[in-house]
């Protein structure tokens, strides 16, 4: 068995001879960009749910700023980082994992907060 140095040299040798091709198939038009982002997505009903579920009777006069404050903690936990390749993350797997490229990040924000508009 190899150690996890190794594989991971390994994982880059592949990543930078397939590069090119993986960037080709995670290109994305702006409207499916938009289209990831539904307040009727069931990740993020969930997610606002975890993130502002306590405040009973939602009211944008009264919860908005609590709400945003609480998206902004969460969004504060997620990693940002860049990779040569572009790759695009589901909104579950930037939660389970808690990093996201600036694009990804700043789309699950958006998501979220269209929610409580």
């Amino acid at each position: 068995m190899i150690d996890n140095e190794t594989k991971l040299k390994i994982y880059m040798l592949i990543v930078s001879r397939y590069k090119q091709s993986i960037s080709e198939k995670e290109q994305k038009s702006i409207t499916e960009i938009r289209e990831r982002c539904s307040p009727y997505n069931d990740f993020i009903k969930k997610l606002k749910e975890r993130l502002v579920g306590e405040v009973v009777n939602y009211s944008y006069e009264q919860d908005f700023l609590h709400a945003v404050e609480r998206i902004l903690e969460y969004s504060r936990s997620i990693k940002n980082f860049e990779l040569l390749i572009q790759f695009w993350m589901n909104f579950e797997e930037i939660d389970e994992i808690k990093a996201a490229n600036t694009l990804d990040k700043g789309n699950i924000d958006r998501c979220i907060v269209a929610c409580l508009l």
